[in-house]
């Protein structure tokens, strides 16, 4: 240890370099920092170092500073539109500028990044004299802090070009995490540091592990009489043979020394287990799912849409929401904001993307079963309302107004009551099939999520060899969770009157439990007959259960 400080002090002098309180790198290569109780110290390099932390930041920094953010002003309660003119417009936007260096999409995700480790991200607001924002510029999070005035205002103290400065906080955008009061923030290194500095000691565990060819070490039995020079002498030897480059190569002995190796297999020195739980633990602190981070059997028992939701509710959403809440109150005028005339807001369909087709496919069918209007789709993918004035309006463009041909239109008596009544029947008809085709779309998706989820925890339990212990307790553990995936679509069926369906909650949990006990007796492949079965059932649950309403009303009818 002092030879370590004398070689730190003689580079410091050589180079001149004063050490610091705020001097980070430093501290950190005298080893004196955030140190864990595995004994590794946890410094920022290194906990960027490790993959799975490694990952979690460039994921959230990313996706938060890749969607697009916009300064709108109010039309109506409904429509707004991006107001280009407005000075923080250009700082501010995907593609924009924040300063004459920095792109904005840089910016921000210097800011979420600065928050994620330090929890603190900070940007200064660079204003003209009549305070309107002419650039934006991040502010180092280590060398920043919130600091009280005389007079009781808030001040951002921060370190540039190796001088303190000050501005106010109204002109500084703070990002921050888990703090307590005005005091420094909790930063994740140091916090997390035992959990890192476990992973980072097993990381290193294993790679000695192997440079040293997969030997623990041994045991040498030195013979009787033998002198110290040449038990030595031997140690020497063994310790020449230790490492990669000599594996697999023979060691021979004499004079009666013996040497008893110790080694283990190489399957079990990678500690794959342990990795797993680790990345898991990352996971926890950055409040995101772990299937994000590649852990396996994670995802969310319904679907990996589901799963994608759930890390923008529970991880994104909280530093979008911190983002748009310092904008809106620091980049808008007093004026703008007492009259709620103009909003910053993120445009968070941009993450959706991938599953745009499912998303125009629900529209399609709402608009043609009654369900939605045009322009209730239309402020769902943040759009205005239709020009025409029209969007407001109920109905199924399939199927015309008045039930007749344009060219009868222009005469009275053109049409008898006979044919109005047949044309009023032909609508409805149409009407009614829209609907029955989205109800069994919509049904035949909660059936998947109800297999999906059932799916996921047999292989589990056929893993545990714990087959008949799952189907014996399936309704008790799952049939509350399939009633809870069934509850929306309950609610369009009773008021297409179709009854509440909760019958056919049971017989899916039924019929899956009997196919799977068959299955798995059977010798199947399990995961291929669960990949059949969630492919095949659903539409035949939804047309099963489709007949049977459409078979006990025409009963109902007679």
């Amino acid at each position: 240890m002092l030879r370590t400080i004398a070689n730190w002090v003689g580079n410091v002098l050589f180079r001149n370099r004063v050490l610091t309180l705020n001097d980070r790198t430093g501290w950190d290569e005298l080893g004196l920092t955030h140190t864990s109780d595995a004994g590794e110290s946890v410094t920022m390099e290194k906990a960027l170092g490790y993959g799975p932390v490694n990952q979690a930041v460039r994921m959230i920094s990313g996706d938060v500073s890749k969607l697009p953010l916009n300064v709108y002003k109010r039309i109506d309660d409904q429509d707004r539109k991006i107001a280009r003119t407005h000075p923080a417009q250009r700082l501010i936007k995907k593609f924009g500028r924040a300063n004459l260096q920095l792109p904005s999409l840089k910016l921000w995700r210097r800011l979420t990044f600065s928050a994620l480790l330090f929890e603190n991200g900070w940007v200064w607001i660079q204003r003209n004299e009549f305070g309107v924002p002419l650039a934006l510029y991040n502010l180092l999070p280590d060398r920043t802090q919130l600091v009280e005035a005389k007079n009781g205002d808030l001040l951002v103290e921060s370190e540039v070009d190796g001088k303190k400065w000050y501005a106010d906080y109204d002109d500084v955008i703070h990002l921050e995490g888990i703090r307590e009061g005005h005091g420094a923030g909790y930063e994740l290194v140091k916090t997390a540091r035992h959990d890192f500095g476990l992973a980072l000691a097993a990381r290193k565990f294993a790679s000695k592990f192997f440079a040293k060819g997969g030997h623990f070490g041994g045991v040498l039995q030195v013979p009787p009489g033998a002198t110290d020079k040449a038990r030595r002498k031997v140690e020497k030897g063994l310790d020449r043979r230790m490492g990669t480059d000599n594996a697999f190569t023979s060691l021979v002995l004499r004079d009666g020394f013996k040497w008893f190796n110790t080694t283990v297999e190489p399957e079990k020195a990678t500690v794959t287990q342990f990795d797993e739980q680790s990345t898991r633990h990352v996971a926890h602190y950055f409040n995101m799912p772990p299937s994000k981070l590649g852990v396996k059997e994670s995802v969310s028992y319904n679907s990996r849409e589901a799963d994608n939701q759930d890390y923008f509710d529970t991880c994104l959403s909280y530093w979008l929401v911190g983002i748009l809440s310092e904008l809106n109150l620091k980049l808008l005028t007093e004026r703008q904001q007492a009259a709620d005339s103009h909003f910053v807001d993120y445009l968070v369909n941009a993450l959706m993307w991938a599953d745009a087709t499912s998303r125009w496919e629900i529209y399609d069918k709402g608009i043609r079963s009654e369900i939605l209007s045009p322009d209730e789709c239309r402020k769902f993918e943040n759009l205005n309302k239709r020009p025409d004035g029209k969007g407001g309006e109920y109905g199924n463009p399939n199927v015309k107004a008045g039930g007749g041909d344009d060219k009868n239109d222009g005469g009275e008596g053109d049409e008898t009551d006979d044919e109005e009544d047949q044309d009023r029947a032909a609508i409805d008809a149409q009407q009614h099939a829209a609907t029955i085709e989205a109800l069994r779309s919509l049904i035949a998706d909660a059936v998947t999520r109800m297999v999906t989820r059932l799916a996921i925890h047999a292989q589990k339990a056929a893993k545990r060899d714990e087959v008949r212990d799952f189907c014996y307790n399936i309704e008790a553990q799952h049939g509350e969770k399939c009633q809870q995936i069934w509850e929306p679509v309950r609610a369009v069926c009773e008021a297409s009157g179709l009854g509440s369906g909760h019958e056919l909650v049971g017989q899916v949990v039924q019929h899956f439990r009997t196919w799977f006990r068959e299955a798995e007796l059977s010798g199947y492949d399990l995961a291929a007959w669960c990949d059949r079965y969630r492919a095949e059932q659903p539409a035949t649950f939804a047309e099963r259960f489709l007949g049977s309403t459409t078979d006990n009303s025409n009963e109902d009818d007679h």
